[in-house]
């Protein structure tokens, strides 16, 4: 029966989660609470209406920016729509160096902080998240900054690294239920994707990793 519970949970908490992830989720408080989401092409997620990223691997699919804006409390977000191995959309916010993504699709109002671009090589950061009454916890490594990658024949300079580990709690012991590690190129976007899920999750079938093979920033 224990084990049966731990299946269930695991298998919940990830389903739940599975937007702010990939959406490379995450992304907590920002630093302007109540600034307009910058709306701009030469940082290191542009949200300009039209702009389109196409992804080959596990995580295959198209993402792009809409015209649409909302609002979650004091602060506007950019909508991103996707579609492929993940349909659905999620809200971007940005400004003074954080991005934070908002899982919209039945998540209700958390954000996760996936990446800080102002931040030194090594700095970490994590997050609490509740849910439905599930807690889990989020620790991200800014692991490598300013490094070029070669990705699907097309050369990336000033990329960021960040790893992000997904935690829960079961009988007392944390319990690693994600390790995913997000490559972004300035003034692109997210680049690279490698996804590690426990088989318990149900989502070992999307471990590997995803590449950009095309994209227009607009």
């Amino acid at each position: 029966m224990r084990i049966q519970y731990l299946w269930c949970l695991i298998e919940s908490v990830m389903k739940k989660l599975w937007f702010m992830i990939l959406l490379a989720l995450s992304f907590a408080c920002s630093k302007d609470e109540s600034k307009e989401s910058i709306v701009s092409r030469d940082d290191y997620f542009p949200n300009t209406p039209g702009t389109t990223w196409t992804y080959d691997g596990p995580l295959e699919g198209t993402m792009v920016v809409t015209s649409e804006r909302k609002t979650f409390g004091d602060k506007v977000y950019s909508e991103l729509v996707q579609e492929g191995a993940q349909s659905g959309a999620s809200y971007l916010n940005k400004g003074s160096g954080d991005y934070y993504l908002r899982g919209f699709a039945g998540l209700g109002e958390i954000d996760l902080l996936v990446l800080k671009d102002d931040v030194d090589e090594g700095a970490t950061w994590d997050q609490n998240i509740t849910y439905q009454g599930t807690s889990a916890k989020v620790y991200y490594t800014l692991s490598q900054k300013n490094i070029e990658e070669t990705i699907d024949g097309e050369t990336f300079n000033n990329v960021i690294v960040v790893e992000v580990n997904v935690t829960t709690s079961a009988f007392g012991s944390a319990l690693t239920v994600a390790a995913l590690t997000f490559h972004f190129g300035k003034g692109v976007g997210i680049v690279r994707i490698e996804t590690d899920y426990e088989v318990l999750t149900g989502l070992s079938g999307f471990n590997g990793t995803t590449d950009l093979v095309d994209y227009t920033i607009e």
